[in-house]
């Protein structure tokens, strides 16, 4: 199939008439571009859904699929992350926001340094140094827990739409 020959390993299951492909490794390129080129090139609509790797747990990769299908899957085409689906969630059901709270955040809010580092960094505009004086941290303590946190959520918060999306979760109550 084309798409294994591009992704390399990966698992693909045919869920009703749909091909969903699960890659396990880090691509050396952006499969964004690749994703639209073949789209147009020869007119399949594609939609891609990007997950993080810390959502291998099957139960958490259910849970975040099924509100993919829910609240993505009736686009055209296009390509969405993690912080497309939780922007698309927070817009419509309040239940869906708890849970994909849960799956996103859980571990990351379990240091409450965190949730003032990701409000920090959103109220400075996403600026590093601005945001280390701000919460009195060494700078390239900041950069590490930055990496932390995406590691653990998937969300990188040097990327505006991926800030807003944990800003909003966070202030969820």
């Amino acid at each position: 199939m084309m798409f294994e020959d591009i992704i390399g390993s990966c698992e693909v299951v045919q869920k009703d008439n749909e091909l969903i492909f699960v890659y396990f490794d880090d691509l050396e390129f952006n499969i964004k571009d690749i994703v639209l080129s073949i789209s147009e090139d020869f007119g399949i609509n594609i939609i891609y859904f990007s997950l993080p790797r810390i959502y291998n747990n099957e139960n958490k990769f259910l849970e975040i699929y099924n509100l993919f299908i829910k609240y993505l899957s009736n686009k055209k085409q296009g390509v969405f992350g993690i912080g497309d689906l939780i922007l698309e969630v927070l817009k419509n059901d309040f239940n869906d926001t708890l849970v994909i709270k849960n799956n996103v955040l859980g571990k990351v809010l379990n240091d409450p340094l965190n949730e003032s580092l990701i409000i920090g960094m959103f109220e400075n505009n996403l600026n590093v140094l601005k945001t280390s004086k701000m919460i009195y941290m060494h700078r390239n303590t900041l950069n590490n827990k930055l990496e932390m946190i995406k590691k653990e959520s998937g969300l990188n918060i040097q990327n505006f739409q991926d800030a807003v999306a944990m800003y909003l979760l966070i202030k969820m109550k």
